[in-house]
């Protein structure tokens, strides 16, 4: 690597490494960067210039949280309530105030570091996953083990618990594998030949893991997309090197995950079948997947909502009471 990454660098990629791993500890780190970096910039005063898709990005998060501060001070009961609302939201604005102060040359990452990182992020997060999974430490978390809180252990069925290290869920750490893991494509014309083969190894074990471990089937839709994507991307590499090995690469990657899926059927893991049950509910009559049921439910209720006030909402900490007097009595 001929750049030398910078304390500002390490600063931001470290913690980037880790958010799998400690999931809202590491982006509250980024936050308190990006706090400092604001008011850095605010004080010293620098001749270079703000990226213009920076300052788009800046105005468009401020604008939005700006104009939820405004709103949802009509709609909710208290001062201090309201508060708690848009507290929710506060990284949103921090983020954009930062867009637009940074300067530019700030940072000295580059696409192919970005890709280093997920792919470290990727073999450090499962290697740590199955340390935890034989070796459980004996730590008690909010009246959780270690293993129940981070799902490496086993549930009472014999079976693998859900995945989630530090992220509290496995839908969030699912989505956040899924995009390191379509990271690690990034930079590829940099990169040599083994570069290449430990990052595509890297892809297929992230989703493997989401997959089979995980087991979450929002982060596991994410995939189809994304390797169209890949794949595209692949291709315009393969026409600049006037060489077919990238997008070969490519095509051998998703037919190894395709393979993978399919042996794993047959010890018992049902991924697929999860999915298929899934499409089925939102396209099928019929009772085939009650967790998508229970949301059909709420996103129809959420619609229902929507009709009655469509312009200024009900507020942002008025999720529930706008949209429970449309849910059946079961709920």
């Amino acid at each position: 690597m001929k750049k030398l990454l910078n304390l500002k660098d390490l600063a931001l990629l470290v913690p980037f490494l880790l958010i799998p791993i400690f999931g809202s500890f590491a982006l509250g780190f980024i936050l308190s960067l990006a706090i400092f970096l604001s008011l850095y910039f605010l004080i010293k005063k620098s001749q270079d210039n703000t990226a213009a898709p920076l300052k788009t990005i800046g105005v468009i998060f401020v604008s939005y949280f700006s104009y939820y501060t405004v709103q949802g001070y009509f709609y909710s009961s208290s001062l201090s309530q309201h508060i708690h609302d848009i507290g929710k939201i506060f990284p949103i604005v921090l983020i954009g105030v930062l867009a637009l102060l940074i300067k530019a040359n700030t940072f000295k990452i580059n696409y192919k570091m970005l890709s280093l990182v997920a792919v470290s992020s990727i073999y450090l997060t499962t290697v740590l996953a199955l340390i935890f999974h034989f070796f459980p430490p004996d730590i008690v978390i909010r009246g959780l083990s270690f293993s129940e809180k981070t799902g490496t252990g086993l549930n009472s069925n014999g079976m693998l618990q859900r995945l989630e290290m530090g992220a509290g869920n496995p839908l969030p750490f699912g989505t956040i594998f899924i995009t390191f893991a379509f990271l690690t494509c990034l930079g590829y014309e940099k990169k040599n030949t083994l570069e290449k083969i430990i990052s595509f190894s890297s892809l297929i074990l992230a989703i493997l893991v989401v997959g089979f471990w995980t087991v979450s089937r929002g982060p596991l839709l994410l995939v189809v997309p994304l390797t169209f994507l890949m794949l595209w991307y692949l291709y315009k590499n393969s026409k600049s090197e006037k060489a077919w090995f990238p997008l070969i690469l490519g095509c051998c990657t998703v037919t190894l995950l395709a393979i993978s899926f399919i042996t794993m059927q047959n010890f018992g893991y049902n991924s697929s079948n999860h999915l298929v049950n899934g499409l089925k509910e939102l396209t099928v009559n019929g009772s085939h997947d009650q967790s998508v049921n229970l949301r059909l439910t709420i996103y129809q209720a959420a619609l229902e909502s929507f009709s009655i006030n469509p312009i200024f909402g009900f507020g942002i900490g008025n999720l529930s009471e706008s949209t429970i007097q449309f849910l059946p009595e079961k709920f």
